[in-house]
């Protein structure tokens, strides 16, 4: 049987609760919406202080959380850049 399952995204400083719902098949389905919510919300919010905390709260119709995710950004400037090592390739003939 389907399910409306609701996916509240929080940050640092919001909160946004889903109002409409999201009709899921079972467990599985619903783990992947929340993954995909997350990367969705993370490749459109710029990266403020070298990191970002991402994670989606689940709720079932019955408003009870069922399900958590959560994503961790971390980005930071090489100020003093690291010389890439020399590579060498030899190539062998059969």
């Amino acid at each position: 049987m389907m399910s409306r399952y609701f996916f509240d995204l929080h940050d640092e400083q919001l909160t946004h609760h889903d109002t409409d719902g999201t009709i899921c098949a079972d467990d599985r389905e619903v783990s992947a919406m929340a993954t995909r919510v997350l990367a969705e919300i993370a490749a459109h919010e710029p990266l403020r202080a070298g990191q970002k905390k991402l994670f989606v709260t689940v709720r079932d119709e019955a408003a009870r959380v069922v399900y958590t995710s959560a994503l961790n950004i971390t980005g930071s400037w090489l100020r003093s850049p690291i010389a890439a090592l020399p590579v060498r390739l030899e190539l062998k003939t059969a």
